[in-house]
């Protein structure tokens, strides 16, 4: 058994600039901050699952996204610590997915749930993604982080679907440790 330990950056990219090319490869001027719903520390642990939400969201009524018996026969009812990064969606569109991902069960036997930064998190009619979190966060009854390295905007760290994951989140600065079984 082997685990490697992930922090929080310092700083990340807000945006690419890709009409102004540059020879750095990344631009980190932004401070990094790991937000609770809750806005106090919070520690969870269970099974990584999780990827791009644009794709996924695809996957509910498919071959592919049987959670139930996934869970049952792979996961052993190990509870899932999801993580979902936004390309594309929109706050409306982003609330309508994780409704239907609700209500396809996938948040059953769920720990919680971290949600990446996207530049594509704009408001519909002062509807933000913060609001999307918290009403989450307030139907499913589990801690949501948001704004995590994770998703289209660097630096990322590297998630593993399968893997056992410790989340911990404390004065906006994170880690992840990652448990890989032989």
């Amino acid at each position: 058994m082997s685990s490697h330990l992930q922090h929080s950056s310092q700083l990340y990219q807000k945006e690419w600039n890709f009409a102004n090319p540059s020879p750095c490869v990344f631009h980190l001027t932004e401070p990094t901050l790991w937000k609770t719903v809750t806005q106090t520390e919070v520690h969870m642990q269970g099974r990584l699952l999780g990827g791009c939400i644009d794709v996924i969201r695809h996957l509910v009524g498919t071959p592919y996204g049987d959670l139930k018996h996934f869970q049952k026969h792979f996961l052993r009812d190990e509870p899932i610590l999801w993580y979902f990064e936004n390309c594309e969606l929109k706050t409306a569109d982003l609330r309508r997915s994780l409704v239907q991902l609700k209500l396809a069960g996938w948040f059953d036997h769920c720990s919680g749930i971290l949600f990446g930064r996207s530049p594509a998190n704009q408001p519909v009619q002062d509807y933000t993604a913060e609001d999307v979190y918290h009403d989450l966060s307030a139907e499913l009854h589990i801690p949501i982080v948001y704004d995590i390295d994770c998703g289209h905007v660097p630096p990322q760290v590297t998630l593993i679907n399968g893997a056992f994951a410790e989340v911990t989140v404390k004065e906006n600065k994170g880690t992840i440790r990652q448990t890989f079984l032989p």
